[in-house]
């Protein structure tokens, strides 16, 4: 396990897999994808640069309230982010 978490924090290592669904694979990959959760200036600057946001779609007064997920962003920390949330859900 100790070659697993070399060159990372292991502060931010500790509280990812601390978090239920998130274990040391899932932990390892999303650290390596946001190198450090201090590049990021809020939830919200994180959630953009996974992809985990949802689109507008609106037009003057009117407002759609269904809107898909924005898929843009880095494919590889959206993936590990939602593996764990389903693996919470199951």
């Amino acid at each position: 396990m100790k070659k697993l978490i070399r060159g990372f924090n292991s502060n931010q290592y500790q509280c990812l897999i601390s978090i239920p669904g998130i274990g040391p694979i899932f932990t390892a990959g999303i650290l390596a994808e946001i190198g450090s959760i201090q590049f990021f200036d809020s939830n919200n600057a994180l959630a953009q640069y996974a992809g985990i946001t949802w689109k507008h779609s609106q037009s003057g007064d009117f407002s759609k309230d269904e809107t898909p997920m924005n898929k843009t962003g880095n494919r590889y920390l959206r993936y590990y982010l939602i593996e764990a949330a389903n693996t919470v859900r199951k």
